[in-house]
């Protein structure tokens, strides 16, 4: 998992060219005024989902996890807490759901509050409960880039697979 601001994404260009024209989408471009739903940037390999929710007591979170792609996480507004676990320290709830690249676990992990103008990314190792609220409920918008991995051999994980 990485947690940072969004101005400095320049130090996460080495992490390939999808991740580059991922961080470069969300730098150049107005997400106050995308609509909800999903946007294409290359297809399936690159594309965001534009969420707006109220966050949500922790009671209420999921543990999820993804095989084919990263995650990053970007507030456009509002703040919330994101949960943080490695995959192998959990246990799967619910079988993987391929056609929507999701697998459900449980187990204990850390917490850490992300404010407007941050990103958390994950990567298939990294389980994670978003949308967690920090002392109340608030409406959060967030951006969601889904950077498509070429290997899902964890063990193989390097620059080349995100490619």
């Amino acid at each position: 998992m990485i947690v940072d601001k969004l101005k400095n994404a320049d130090l996460y260009l080495c992490l390939g060219e999808k991740m580059r024209r991922a961080f470069k989408f969300l730098r150049d471009n107005d997400l106050n005024k995308l609509n909800e739903g999903k946007h294409s940037i290359d297809g399936d390999d690159l594309y965001i989902l534009v969420l707006r929710y109220d966050s949500t007591p922790v009671d209420n979170g999921k543990w999820e996890a993804h095989r084919k792609y990263i995650d990053i996480q970007y507030i456009v507004d509002g703040k919330e807490k994101v949960g943080y676990a490695n995959i192998e320290e959990m246990k799967i709830v619910q079988d993987y759901d391929e056609s929507n690249d999701i697998l459900f676990v449980e187990g204990e992990g850390s917490f850490i509050d992300i404010d407007k103008g941050m990103f958390a990314v994950f990567t298939p190792n990294d389980a994670h409960m978003p949308g967690i609220m920090i002392s109340a409920p608030q409406k959060v918008k967030k951006v969601v880039v889904k950077v498509r991995i070429k290997n899902t051999n964890l063990s193989s994980f390097t620059d080349n697979s995100i490619g």
